[in-house]
């Protein structure tokens, strides 16, 4: 059962493919917008000038162990993913 009743916190697949439908469509519209204003000479130019990109695994073993985390109470895709939401617990 997906619901956002007693059953779980996800969607009905209906409203979840519709929800992911309207994001593939802004998304759509923002890079027809966006098409043009960057060209790919001037990329280029940017990562020949960039520094070297860092190695994740070895970062991720020198102390001292610094990492990012995202907690969300909800999700665009998913929806509700927790009722009781109490990022400090």
């Amino acid at each position: 059962m997906r619901s956002g009743s007693a059953a779980g916190p996800w969607p009905e697949p209906a409203t979840t493919v519709s929800r992911l439908a309207e994001i593939v469509r802004s998304k759509k519209e923002e890079l027809r917008a966006r098409r043009g204003q960057a060209r790919l000479a001037d990329w280029k130019a940017k990562l020949r000038d960039a520094e070297p990109a860092r190695p994740f695994a070895a970062a991720l073993a020198e102390p001292p162990l610094a990492l990012i985390a995202e907690i969300k109470q909800a999700s665009p895709s998913a929806g509700l993913l927790r009722k009781q939401f109490h990022p400090a617990d």
